[in-house]
């Protein structure tokens, strides 16, 4: 009889199931191959016969059933249960990484373990084993699982197959790390007792993908079948007549008084989906209506009408897209009570297919890498697939950082660990590529842990900028772009301390907004005449420095800081301008600026321009068609701007560039058609841009002086190129016009003309 022991079982839809479908093939579980002869110890396997359950009293469980497949939710809470008092089921989560060591005979030499990442519970390692040796070993803290194994293939994440001559070893550390040894032996001398193992309830589950061709997935179904137990309650109605909306028209109707869907009528057919963009929650029906698409009027997050998916971005969420059906000049809708009240869905994830040797990497796991990695489970991939990040936090959203320093990176995490768990999405964190061979097709990383990958994506982002000034190392001279960043300015803030800010970006402002209402001056120091001068332009730059000053903000413009003053302790004290004029200073933020951070990709054969980016194509594939680029690294085509390339670091664009990349990276082809869309919030007032290039005019209509306003930005020929605005009331104008430029379409001076948004009637005309 074979059995199957699982390691940390997880939540999926058929129930819990093993977590990388890897798993030990015990022949025979009395097999005395296994246990060397007059071995002794104390540790002891005691099995609950009705759950299926070896509990090791020594702080371990295993979960064995008699199938490969699938195990109990009774079988996983009975092993939590087992648990000693005062010990998490914790250790048998998040096992993010696993190397090869050597083993000789009864020793297990660990000479290597001293360069292996994160010892800690969240860490496995796996190793090989040529002599018939035992089934456990103490090693520190930890316990060893030794196994002989037969023809099954892959057991390990880190992708190591095993044959019929081969033992693998599996630690599973406890909550203490392992203290690093360098060629210490340490001898096997445990004892097994194995008890005969009861049924468990076994169940067969396949993978799950989404597709791009569905049939018709608002149609109602001829028939009225009643939801089982299992599903959520439906909600059903008539939510308008027919003539309630014209072609091209879109509006929110209550259904049934459980919550509101957004109706569209295109092309003479009606599709229903959620009411609010799943980024910050804006209503729908006031955005822009594409072909067969919903812009978000805030900040331009896309989605499908026919699915719901997201299609740009920002955001992560997908849309609830629900049935309709036509009868009598009544539209009725039908959705799941769920979904009405979330108003928002992650796409279905592919699960983790044993047979699939593929390992995808993704380096970088800022906002381009998340969705990369997501994005690469929803459209079918099954193989190994690696998350590095150089913060020691998951994807967090970045955009709040200077908008809200006072959230912390959990507050702030797009995802929590159970999800990349359950969806077999390794994170490896705190760690940065230092190389990368494409001949080997290898990345190595800081710690000096090597990957082979079949596909890579690198999206390393870009480090913020710290200019060489003398007392530019004291203690408050500080940059503003991690969560950590933040936090620590946060933490220095206080009515009698003093902030200057160097640098007039959007970052720079944004953390003056933040900072004036808590201290006790902001200062602000640019060398352009106003700030934001060629995105916005003199006029409108003039008005937010205007604006800003009137909340308490100090501007110093044409200006610089020459030197910053300390203490004997090493403490910021004050900031020398270039005219000479002295502020006090009891903090410096930086904002002048960032590098890309792609050195280590310098001697790999691909050429790194001379300001840090890497060329790519319409398909973020690099000059190695198994290396993809993106987010504030790639120099990638911008279709709106004739598919010229250009280096831009804007959040929606990075997680933009991530989705594109893993549709290609998976044979879904999938070109860049790029409008890259900008927003900052400063005391409230949002202030949106979207579009790319130089411009050489610009035209503003609207009240500037009330920050309610457009301004269109045109190159030589004439051409609008990009445009702004804040507070307009011709509505989501900024959103219109990304919609307009996505559909090929171009925007001229003469079409501004006399009427400077008519060109809004030729979306999808």
């Amino acid at each position: 009889m074979s059995f199957w022991i699982h390691s940390i079982p997880f939540a999926s839809r058929d129930g819990w199931a093993i977590s990388e479908g890897h798993a030990i093939n015990i022949h025979n579980p009395t097999d005395t191959n296994l246990i060397p002869a007059g071995v002794r110890g104390s540790f002891k396997l005691n099995l609950n016969a009705s759950d299926g359950i070896f509990n090791i009293s020594t702080h371990n469980v295993l979960i064995v059933s008699a199938c490969p497949g699938f195990i109990s939710h009774n079988a996983y809470k009975a092993a939590c249960l087992s648990l000693p008092s005062g010990v998490s089921s914790s250790p048998f989560v998040n096992n993010a990484f696993a190397t090869s060591l050597n083993v000789s005979g009864m020793f297990a030499t660990i000479q290597q373990i001293i360069r292996l990442p994160l010892l800690t519970y969240k860490s496995r390692i796996c190793l090989r084993d040529s002599a018939q040796a035992g089934v456990f070993s103490t090693i520190g803290d930890s316990k060893v699982i030794l196994a002989r194994l037969g023809k099954i293939g892959r057991i390990s994440s880190a992708g190591y197959v095993a044959s019929s001559a081969i033992f693998n070893t599996c630690i599973a550390l406890n909550a203490r790390a392992l203290t690093p040894v360098v060629n210490v032996k340490i001898s096997i001398t445990v004892a097994v007792n194995f008890i005969s193992m009861g049924s468990i309830n076994c169940k067969n589950f396949s993978s799950v993908k989404d597709s791009d061709n569905e049939t018709e997935p608002n149609k109602m179904p001829a028939t009225d079948t009643q939801s089982s137990p299992s599903n959520d309650e439906i909600i059903e109605g008539v939510v308008c007549k027919e003539t309630d909306l014209n072609d091209n028209q879109m509006k929110a109707f209550d259904l049934e008084g459980h919550g509101k869907v957004l109706v569209v009528k295109q092309h003479g057919t009606f599709k229903a989906v959620g009411t609010k963009c799943s980024h910050f929650g804006a209503p729908l029906e006031t955005g822009s209506l594409g072909d067969g698409r919903v812009r978000c009027p805030w900040h331009g997050a896309c989605f499908s009408l026919n699915t719901g998916d997201i299609e740009d971005f920002p955001g992560l969420d997908s849309l609830p897209c629900y049935q309709v059906q036509v009868e009598n000049g009544d539209v009725k809708v039908r959705a799941k009570k769920k979904d009405l009240e979330a108003n928002k869905r992650v796409k279905t994830m592919t699960l983790r297919d044993n047979k699939d040797e593929r390992t995808f990497v993704v380096v970088g796991a800022g906002p381009s890498g998340a969705v990369c990695a997501e994005t690469l489970r929803q459209e079918g991939f099954g193989g190994r697939l690696v998350l590095i990040g150089k913060e020691p936090h998951l994807p967090y959203d970045r955009v709040k950082v200077t908008k809200a320093m006072n959230l912390s990176a959990d507050k702030l995490k797009l995802r929590d660990q159970a999800f990349y768990d359950t969806n077999s999405i390794e994170t490896m964190l705190g760690v940065e590529a230092s190389e990368l061979n494409p001949n080997s097709k290898e990345v190595v990383l800081s710690n000096g842990y090597r990957i082979k990958y079949d596909k890579i994506y690198i999206a390393t982002g870009s480090s913020p900028r710290k200019l060489d000034l003398p007392g530019a190392n004291l203690k408050n001279v500080v940059v503003a772009r991690t969560v950590d960043d933040s936090m620590y300015i946060e933490s220095q803030l206080g009515k009698d301390k003093h902030v200057v800010v160097l640098g007039v970006s959007f970052i720079g402002l944004e953390a003056a907004a933040y900072c004036v209402s808590k201290v006790a001056s902001v200062t602000v120091i640019g060398r352009d005449n106003v700030p934001l001068k060629p995105v916005f332009g003199q006029a409108i730059g003039a008005r937010i420095q205007q604006f800003m000053e009137s909340k308490g903000v100090v501007f110093k413009m044409n200006n610089g800081i020459a030197k910053c003053n300390g203490n004997d302790h090493g403490d910021l004290v004050s900031v020398e301008l270039n005219d000479g004029e002295v502020l006090p200073a009891d903090i410096c933020i930086m904002g002048v600026g960032s590098t890309l951070n792609t050195d280590f990709m310098k001697t790999c054969g691909i050429t790194v321009n001379r300001n840090g980016s890497i060329d790519t194509n319409e398909y973020l594939q690099s000059t190695n068609s198994d290396i993809y680029v993106g987010g504030d690294i790639a120099n990638a085509p911008v279709f709106s701007s004739n598919n010229e390339k250009a280096t831009i670091g804007h959040y929606g664009l990075a997680q933009y560039h991530g989705r594109t990349a893993a549709f290609n990276m998976v044979g879904k082809t999938k070109e860049l058609k790029a409008v890259p869309f900008f927003w900052t919030m400063l005391f409230g007032t949002s202030f949106k841009y979207a579009g790319h290039g130089r411009a050489s005019d610009s035209l503003v209509f609207g009240d500037l002086e009330k920050l309610d306003y457009v301004a269109y930005y045109l190159n030589d020929d004439n051409k609008v190129i990009s445009i702004s605005s804040c507070g307009y009331t011709a509505g989501p104008i900024v959103a219109h016009w990304a919609e307009f430029t996505s559909q090929g379409k171009t925007l001229y001076r003469k079409d501004l003309e006399p009427d400077p948004h008519a060109w809004v009637q030729q979306i999808n005309n």
